[in-house]
């Protein structure tokens, strides 16, 4: 009984605490700002939020509506249903699949909320008041992006130096939620010394020292960059397999049933792993967890410096990505 109303009382304090912040602006924030750090005014992180300067900067909903526009990012349920703003729109760049997760209660993307306006996230979903839009796009490019912007991106990608690359591997990441990736870390460490400058296995202090935090010079260091998703769901595609590309890597990718954004990505330029999770998701999760000829093409690779060239300069991108992802701008404007 304590525990349930702590629960409630955290849930209506972070609620009345956004409301308080966000009141004075057309589009308010809930789920969505850090609070108490140095770097930032409570203003400043509401006027960078990413969906915020989409509405605001890009579609301009002030020339369309004097309404207030509610934006949730990922939380809890009861958050949504606390506020009445006439215009409402939840985004998640979580897994909303994931059994005994915060975001499991909205696994639904809120599509049963009568007062819901419109939906985004990772799951291809047929219906009015949903548009797949994932977290990916919203991390990579800004929110005014244009056609332009996003084809030299794409070019970007598909142009890598493979040449000068000393280092092996590398692994970036703060968490391994469900073991699945120190189930990847202990078979790739089986060829060369990974390096992990994240919260995670940490053994490498350059991220932050010598690069200041800059993930893609970090990784230009790298042959392979191991970039395994957090947890398996179709359609679950976060930054971090773009990241490695970005950085010039060969990704060494699980999941998303191990078909990434296929209509954007080049598998031919993709080592995909294999793992049984031991827990459930609502999908089914790759078969097996044998990764013997992973492994030995990833050895093949790193032992043979023109195998890896061949390999690394293929294409990263499908031909008409650029086209894709400036879609996905499109439809979100539309909507």
């Amino acid at each position: 009984m304590i525990k349930k109303i702590k629960k409630e009382y955290r849930i209506y304090r972070n609620y009345f605490r956004d409301y308080k912040c966000t009141r004075a602006y057309q589009v308010r924030l809930y789920n969505a700002m850090v609070y108490n750090t140095s770097n930032y005014t409570v203003d400043k992180q509401i006027t960078n939020h990413w969906l915020y300067r989409f509405l605001v900067n890009r579609v301009k909903v002030q020339d369309y509506t004097k309404k207030h526009i509610a934006v949730f990012g990922p939380g809890r349920r009861k958050t949504f249903l606390l506020d009445h703003s006439p215009i409402k729109i939840y985004y998640t760049a979580e897994n909303n699949h994931v059994q005994w997760s915060l975001w499991q209660e909205c696994e639904d993307m809120l599509l049963n909320e009568k007062s819901l306006s419109l939906s985004l996230g990772f799951d291809y979903i047929n219906h009015s008041k949903y548009l797949r839009f994932p977290y990916w796009l919203m991390a990579h490019f800004s929110p005014e992006a244009t056609y332009e912007e996003i084809k030299k991106w794409c070019e970007k990608i598909n142009n890598p130096n493979p040449t000068d690359r000393n280092k092996f591997c590398a692994l970036i990441c703060r968490k391994d939620y469900f073991k699945d990736r120190i189930f990847f870390l202990n078979q790739v460490n089986t060829i060369a010394n990974v390096n992990c400058p994240g919260d995670f296995c940490h053994n490498d202090d350059n991220l932050k020292t010598i690069f200041n935090d800059d993930k893609q010079l970090y990784l230009q260091q790298f042959k392979f960059n191991l970039c395994p998703e957090n947890s398996n769901n179709i359609g679950y595609v976060t930054e971090k397999i773009f990241d490695a590309h970005l950085g010039g890597c060969i990704p060494i990718y699980w999941d998303s049933g191990n078909n990434p954004e296929p209509e954007i990505l080049n598998k031919d330029v993709v080592i995909f792993l294999n793992h049984s999770t031991f827990y459930k998701i609502n999908v089914n999760d790759s078969v097996g967890g044998n990764n013997e000829k992973v492994l030995k093409q990833i050895d093949d690779l790193w032992t043979s410096p023109s195998q890896y060239k061949d390999f690394a300069m293929q294409p990263r991108l499908l031909p008409d990505a650029p086209e894709i992802i400036y879609g996905y701008f499109e439809k979100l404007e539309k909507k």
